[in-house]
């Protein structure tokens, strides 16, 4: 089977999730202003141009050890606020932006997906696929030398609880491990369905690029919550998962014929 390079580009955005209020939330540190962000439409790494787009090599693993602390360099976030002021601190002179995020279910926790050859098996640290839209942000707030403004949280007024207030983040996507050639979770279960020559791609080295890009497709997720029916085909996966989340806003927005109004003829 032939397969294009550069079909999709995955933007990984390093996030650890909270349980508050019955709701999943990350928190963010970034130097961009709320008004830049709601201008851009999305967050995803500087520079991207395409959202929700994955490389056919797609690998937490290397994503997991990038970076001293296992974090990217470029976008971070935590369980906690003061941890994302510790990371905006760290690396931004403590001058900046934490925002505070409703996780979806793109949003893939990276030691789920690892397993123990996490390298940071306690931090829950979550990778969002692609992104997440402005109106997924719940509140800010400005920090200034690592303190913040006395104006304290604002609120984003466009935030769509109706939509995010119900979904949850994802455990983990082993077809997105993408360890080393050779690494020894290969062998095992449930990475070797993923290796090649494995049920998942075709195993005992490593995953395949052109396999990836299927896997991305086609792997199973939870559905989104609030759902009333179960699939007879398989869930969708966190790469056609935006759809949906996008889907639902125009129901809840404009009606159900909004929907027909954007499908084919």
């Amino acid at each position: 089977m032939v397969f294009q390079k550069n079909i999709l580009i995955l933007f990984v955005l390093n996030l650890w999730t909270a349980l508050c209020n019955a709701q999943f939330r990350v928190w963010r540190a970034d130097t961009r202003t709320p008004t830049e962000m709601r201008a851009a439409g999305n967050f995803a790494p500087r520079g991207a141009s395409r959202f929700l787009e994955v490389t056919p090599n797609v690998s937490m693993y290397n994503h997991a050890v990038g970076a001293e602390s296992g974090a990217s360099r470029d976008n971070d976030g935590s369980a906690s606020e003061d941890t994302a002021v510790r990371f905006l601190t760290q690396m931004f002179g403590g001058n900046g932006y934490v925002y505070e995020i409703a996780a979806a279910g793109n949003f893939i926790q990276v030691s789920g997906t690892l397993g123990q050859f996490s390298p940071y098996p306690n931090e829950q640290e979550y990778a969002a696929l692609g992104g997440f839209s402005w109106d997924q942000v719940i509140r800010w707030r400005h920090y200034t030398n690592g303190v913040a403004d006395a104006a304290g949280m604002e609120d984003n007024n466009v935030y769509e609880g109706r939509i995010y207030n119900s979904l949850r983040p994802n455990n983990g996507q082993p077809s997105l491990a993408g360890f080393p050639a050779g690494h020894r979770a290969w062998t095992l279960s449930p990475w070797n369905a993923f290796a090649q020559g494995g049920e998942g791609c075709g195993g005992n080295g490593e995953l395949s690029v052109g396999a990836a890009s299927v896997l991305l497709l086609t792997t199973p997720l939870p559905l989104l919550a609030g759902s009333s029916t179960t699939p007879a085909t398989p869930r969708p996966s966190a790469v056609n998962m935006w759809p949906r989340i996008k889907s639902r806003r125009l129901v809840l927005r404009h009606g159900r014929g909004a929907l027909n109004r954007i499908r084919p003829s």
